[in-house]
């Protein structure tokens, strides 16, 4: 059995009717291949799409249909292929991902931090998906950020360990005890733990591989 596995993302300057014309072709191709299984589309909310066809048959098959003429303007099939995986699966693959660890799983935090690097390795290794949402990129929501601070406390959210905190003026680290925190937060992103994580269970605040383990594993 093989997979092949296209990942693309979208910009906020492209075609999206010539978009859906090409992945809606791409699909038709890899439906129309000898042995096609099935064809599976996920899109993220940062844009990135991961499209999979499972098949008997592999990438040769494949590549010598996708340059067939396009039914609409655009990169076509082809161009906007951007990797092929394949997979085959024998005695020594690992087994399927159960049902039951299909989950909603959102990782807040920045990716360059080490942190959130070893989160996010420790959840692909257990083969959990998740989304994640870069601060830098996406901001921080102030009301979100004041439900995790009803959830798991004031001083479990708050990072008092970086320079980031050190910099706050006075005024701030006030706003931080009371009312304003949330505010404070969502402006200095780099004061919020990392990562926080929201999960169908509830919330995980920075990262300790056991206590993960119990809630995710």
């Amino acid at each position: 059995m093989y997979l092949v596995v296209f990942r693309n993302r979208k910009r906020a300057d492209l075609d999206a009717a010539a978009y859906a014309a090409d992945a809606q072709a791409m699909e038709d191709l890899a439906r129309a291949q000898p042995g096609f299984i099935s064809f599976k589309s996920y899109t993220a909310d940062d844009g990135e799409v991961i499209a999979v066809r499972m098949g008997r048959r592999g990438r040769r098959a494949w590549l010598a249909t996708a340059g067939r003429p396009r039914r609409s303007p655009g990169p076509g099939p082809r161009r906007i292929l951007r990797k092929l995986y394949p997979v085959r699966r024998d005695s020594r693959a690992p087994p399927p991902l159960r049902q039951d660890r299909a989950m909603s799983v959102t990782v807040y935090g920045i990716p360059n931090c080490d942190t959130v690097k070893k989160a996010r390795v420790w959840l692909e290794s257990q083969g959990i998906a998740y989304t994640f949402h870069d601060y830098k990129k996406q901001g921080a929501d102030p009301a979100r950020i004041a439900g995790w601070i009803a959830q798991a406390g004031r001083e479990k959210i708050v990072n008092k360990a970086g320079t980031t905190y050190r910099k706050l003026d006075e005024a701030q680290k006030e706003a931080l005890a009371g009312d304003g925190a949330a505010a404070v937060l969502a402006a200095n992103s780099s004061v919020i733990k990392r990562p926080i994580v929201e999960h169908d269970g509830g919330l995980l605040v920075g990262f300790k591989q056991p206590e993960w383990e119990a809630a995710l594993g």
